[in-house]
């Protein structure tokens, strides 16, 4: 997205390869990186009275327009003087205000070009763009002033990404004439307009189900504990108070799953090197998967393949069984993973899923033979040490991540290595608590953050090695 197109453009909707929950996380995000400094309704609405007294000095206008245009007067006068925040009003009066312009530049275009005669003026006119630009204005008037259904950030995405392809409009407009990619601009930006009007158009209607207002709580797909979609700006406010708290410091408070729909939030209150388990809740589980992708792009190693992985993983299994502190069975699985491994160096080297299993198993073979360590020199007792030991979920870990990587041959295999990665990084994160002063007073809260992920992650990997998702099923 960041190399290929550009964050401030709208990609319109379009049924094919992408699923619509992740098209709304886009619209999420998009909202995000393109809301105006100043975005208010009030604000919003002077802007628009504005360009709609602009647009009626610019010529005659059809009795249809005209119409229209006071209507949109009508409710831009009276909504200036509002202090309640309305996003949807706000994006829709925008989107207006910038569609009145383009349509008194196109008036004055109109004018000039019958004594200059320009080629691209003359197709942008022949295009009926002026009339387009009135149907967006009707479009987002209607939903300015009807739409009370979820999804709000989603709306007000569209109706600024409508503004945007408006205001390049206006910019082609006044391109040299000599510049030959006017056409092909102008092109590119006439075919996001129509795709993103009929989106616009769909939301008004109700058609796409997760926008239906008639609908109550969330979409039957996204399960949920409180009956909504929390919005964006309600997950910032909330979050926000909380990092005011200072429950965010370090690693003892771990965020709501929700942040995962908002980078910002993302990058500013957690972080991307920890993964945070999947709960039902809010968010619906294509959005988790989807967030498991990333998590694998941002934490996967320089070196990763089966035979690498594999290498590290032998070496900390034969440290674990110097120990000597090994139950029957875990000399039995500790055998059973040296197997697998010499087996696995010998097959396929590319498999996401197998190298980050054995990454996994190494990290945690390490961290229990620390914790031996910690144990026999834990002589004087000390309670956070003894806290440490009494973690008995690595045996647990070693053995799911064995099965998964031995047995796991389904769809999603990034996905799947993500969560076995995200393991592997709380085992560390275990072991680098075994190495802090013991006197720190955050370190018994730091642990308790680290085994709980610990204990959902683990369920995570149980589950997908039952196939309990049905995004999962590997037959």
């Amino acid at each position: 997205m960041e190399s290929r197109w550009s964050s401030d453009r709208l990609l319109p909707w379009m049924p094919g390869y992408v699923l619509f929950e992740v098209y709304a996380c886009y619209l999420n995000e998009y909202l995000y990186r393109n809301t105006p400094n100043i975005f208010s309704t009030s604000a919003a609405a002077c802007t628009c009275l504005d360009m709609e007294k602009k647009l009626s000095c610019a010529g005659v206008l059809t009795a249809d327009v005209y119409a229209l245009s006071n209507r949109i007067k009508q409710q831009a006068h009276y909504m200036s003087k509002s202090d309640l925040p309305s996003p949807v009003e706000a994006a829709g009066f925008l989107c207006i205000a910038e569609e009145a312009e383009l349509m008194s530049e196109l008036l004055a275009c109109k004018s000039k070009n019958s004594v200059e005669n320009d080629d691209f003026i003359t197709e942008v006119l022949d295009d009926d763009s002026f009339n387009f630009s009135n149907k967006v204005r009707n479009t987002a008037f209607d939903i300015l002033t009807t739409y009370r259904g979820p999804c709000s950030d989603s709306i007000v995405a569209s109706l600024l990404g409508m503004k945007k392809e408006a205001n390049l409009l206006r910019e082609l407009l006044k391109l040299n004439r000599n510049r030959i990619d006017r056409f092909a601009r102008l092109n590119i930006c006439e075919s996001l307009r129509e795709h993103l009007l009929k989106f616009l158009i769909d939301i008004n209607d109700c058609k796409f189900p997760e926008y239906d207002s008639n609908k109550k709580g969330k979409p039957e797909h996204a399960q949920t504990n409180h009956g909504g979609m929390v919005s964006y700006l309600e997950s910032k406010k909330c979050l926000q108070s909380m990092t005011s708290r200072m429950e965010l410091k370090d690693s003892k408070f771990v965020p709501p799953l929700d942040i995962i729909l908002y980078r910002d939030l993302m990058e500013t209150t957690w972080s991307w090197d920890r993964l945070l388990p999947w709960e039902l809740g809010y968010v619906p589980f294509d959005f988790y998967l989807v967030y498991l992708n990333e998590y694998f792009y941002r934490n996967t190693p320089t070196d990763f393949n089966v035979h690498a992985a594999v290498s590290i993983c032998l070496k900390m299994e034969e440290k674990l069984s110097r120990t000597g502190g090994l139950t029957a069975d875990e000399v039995a699985l500790s055998n059973s993973i040296k197997e697998k491994a010499d087996y696995m160096i010998k097959s396929d080297p590319e498999s996401p899923v197998a190298a980050a299993g054995f990454m996994c198993i190494a990290e945690e073979a390490e961290f229990m033979s620390e914790l031996f360590e910690c144990k026999t020199q834990n002589i004087v007792e000390d309670v956070f040490i003894t806290e440490l030991l009494g973690d008995k979920l690595s045996t647990d870990v070693r053995k799911i991540a064995t099965d998964i990587l031995s047995t796991y041959d389904g769809p999603c295999s990034d996905s799947i290595a993500a969560s076995l990665l995200g393991m592997k990084k709380e085992a560390n994160l275990l072991r680098e608590l075994l190495k802090l002063n013991p006197k720190r007073m955050d370190s018994l809260a730091m642990l308790k953050s680290c085994k709980s992920q610990r204990q959902l992650l683990l369920q995570f990997l149980i589950d997908i090695h039952g196939s309990k998702f049905p995004q999962l099923v590997t037959s």
